[in-house]
């Protein structure tokens, strides 16, 4: 009556075969059980239960609590344990906790399928020899074997920039608006990927637009800050540079980037560290890096806007898109 109150269907059975044969015709979102159901046990439902898929929160009611049943409910599967007397405003906060929690994972679960298919289908189209000429670079350059590190399948993972052995080298997409590089910076990532047998979550790709993020916060967003370092920094964050952990962080329009900000650009990339604002720790970072634009650095340089130093670190490995006008075929 209670959960009925609150909004759900409610189905009851008496029995672990009439629960059994409820699940058979019914999709249920959660599961509340006794452990005594005359000769039969509630725990066995749960196992039954958990092996043939069910996903959904179950909770185990009992008057006969032991520290020893808890434990072997949650082994069977169980989310959680209530001893009665129950109380029925607690039940009803703990059925709410544990559905919002199942929808989350399903959210979550989703996503990363979508990311998995999106990692899949590279999105990159095109069978011009030009084009062909750019991908068949992208590919010798993300499964070429790194300075001081085997070749596909080695162990260990160097650093960001080109600074020690081992070190991941930069690459640098230079084309015009509309070229297509964001789509082939992830295609080198999934490229990397399928060369070395990376699972897309232990591989991730964070995108950066450099020209989109806010100058106050933008140092904040890349390295994090901790609890503390500003007025509202309430908590500590995770940069995007964290985020990239073992995989691949792409800097778009990277020469709209604040010069101030290209200094501590040019420290991860050389020496593959840094420090969250207010930290006074160096922290590593693991990452290939990856930046992207459509201005002509050279001349950014030349007008102070730019630093010659970053330029050369980034320019390590470079990839020209030729312009879409250039590949009619396309």
């Amino acid at each position: 009556q209670t959960l009925k109150r609150g909004g759900h269907d409610v189905v009851e059975a008496s029995s672990v075969p009439a629960a059994w044969e409820a699940t058979r015709s019914n999709d249920f979102d959660a599961v509340l059980t006794d452990v005594n159901l005359g000769s039969e046990n509630g725990i066995d439902l749960v196992g039954r239960l958990r092996e043939d898929g069910f996903d959904g929160p179950i909770i185990v009611m009992t008057a006969f609590g032991t520290v020893e049943s808890a434990v072997t409910a949650m082994k069977r599967g169980a989310d959680d344990y209530l001893q009665k007397p129950l109380s029925l405003e607690e039940l009803s906060i703990l059925v709410e906790r544990l559905l919002e929690t199942r929808k989350l994972k399903r959210q979550l679960n989703l996503y990363k399928r979508m990311e998995r298919s999106r990692e899949d289908a590279t999105g990159v189209i095109g069978d011009s020899p030009l084009w062909r000429q750019t991908l068949k670079l992208s590919e010798r350059i993300a499964t070429a074997p790194l300075p001081g590190r085997p070749a596909a399948g080695g162990a260990g993972q160097g650093g960001v920039g080109g600074g020690s052995g081992g070190a991941l080298p930069t690459v640098l997409i230079l084309g015009e608006t509309g070229t297509g590089k964001g789509l082939l910076a992830r295609y080198i990532h999934q490229c990397v990927l399928k060369g070395q047998n990376l699972r897309t979550e232990d591989s991730p790709f964070v995108h950066i637009n450099c020209s989109a993020l806010p100058p106050s916060l933008v140092e904040s967003e890349l390295f994090g800050h901790e609890k503390g370092a500003f007025t509202d920094a309430k908590s500590h964050r995770v940069g995007l540079f964290e985020m990239a952990e073992g995989g691949t962080i792409f800097l778009d329009e990277i020469g709209d980037m604040p010069l101030d900000l290209q200094a501590k650009i040019l420290t991860v990339v050389e020496e593959g560290i840094y420090r969250r604002v207010g930290g006074s720790r160096d922290k590593s970072v693991r990452a290939r890096v990856i930046a992207a634009t459509n201005q002509p650095l050279e001349e950014r340089v030349d007008q102070g806007k730019f630093r010659r130093d970053l330029l050369y670190r980034l320019n390590a490995l470079t990839i020209r898109i030729p312009p879409v006008r250039d590949r009619a075929d396309d």
